[in-house]
């Protein structure tokens, strides 16, 4: 199986998907990393054949399995959902470690599968988190996340183009967004993987006003974030110059981007004035 799944996906990316299909099936890490060949039952020999034939149809294995890791939470995923990055888990370390708030009040706009909200509930003991998203079924996905993890996050629907929102806080200490970012004319850089499956309302921009969630999140930081509030955000990497130039003086101050691990421009942090 892995060097099958090597001759498509890649050394690493077999070595990886390997691991979360035998885990999946109850092995510990361990195992898996010094047995080469592990005993399946004949009903978990079935269901890794199903597994490696969905992946040649380019299912992505967290939609297979209905679940992926983000850190040490489970959250389950499916296709009304994109799967949580790397580079997301990044952004909640980022905000874990320097949010200077002893209980912050959190909004995390557009949360999907509620991984960033979930994160930020159980790593900021006192924190008090607000999460939204346009897809009804995210919400419901991202509640029974916070379930399975135990966190308490006020989840509800809303769209922040057009933003109507009632029994929410006068007033944010942070706001977070992993928002649509990725221009159409960049989709013929991605893994078919991503374009047959994840949903592309949560992914994709028009060229002609790739920004448009940017400034809505401006506008609303405006009217709900305290004086001295943070906002983090995701970002295009192309588009680092032209996100930051948003939030500038005198509503703003201190705005940066800030480079994922692997030296891309992916995130901007900026405090209110």
């Amino acid at each position: 199986m892995h060097s099958k799944l090597t001759s498509k996906f890649g050394q690493q990316e077999a070595g990886s998907m390997t691991r979360l299909i035998f885990s999946s099936f109850g092995y510990e890490r361990t195992q898996i990393l010094v047995n080469e060949d592990l005993p399946l039952a004949n009903t978990e020999f079935d269901r890794l054949l199903q597994i490696v034939d969905a992946l040649f149809h380019d299912r992505p294995l967290q939609y297979i399995l209905g679940y992926t890791w983000f850190g040490n939470l489970k959250i389950k995923v499916d296709e009304s959902v994109l799967i949580p990055r790397p580079e997301t888990e990044e952004l909640v370390d980022n905000i874990t470690r320097q949010c200077p708030f002893a209980e912050p009040v959190i909004l995390d706009i557009g949360t999907g599968s509620g991984c960033i909200a979930i994160s930020l509930s159980k790593a900021l003991p006192g924190s008090s988190v607000y999460a939204f998203d346009i897809s009804g079924k995210a919400i419901r996905m991202a509640r029974e996340n916070a379930r399975l993890n135990e966190a308490h996050v006020h989840f509800f629907t809303g769209d922040i183009l057009n933003p109507a929102f009632h029994n929410i806080p006068p007033k944010f200490s942070l706001i977070v967004s992993n928002p649509p970012y990725v221009r159409r004319s960049e989709k013929k850089d991605m893994k078919q993987n991503v374009l047959a499956y994840e949903p592309g309302r949560a992914l994709f921009v028009d060229d002609d006003d790739p920004l448009i969630f940017y400034r809505a999140i401006r506008d609303f930081c405006l009217g709900y974030l305290e004086k001295g509030g943070l906002v983090f955000l995701e970002i295009n990497e192309h588009l680092g110059a032209e996100t930051v130039s948003l939030f500038k003086a005198p509503a703003f101050s201190g705005t940066v981007v800030v480079k994922d691990l692997s030296g891309k421009n992916r995130f901007i942090k900026t405090t209110k004035t």
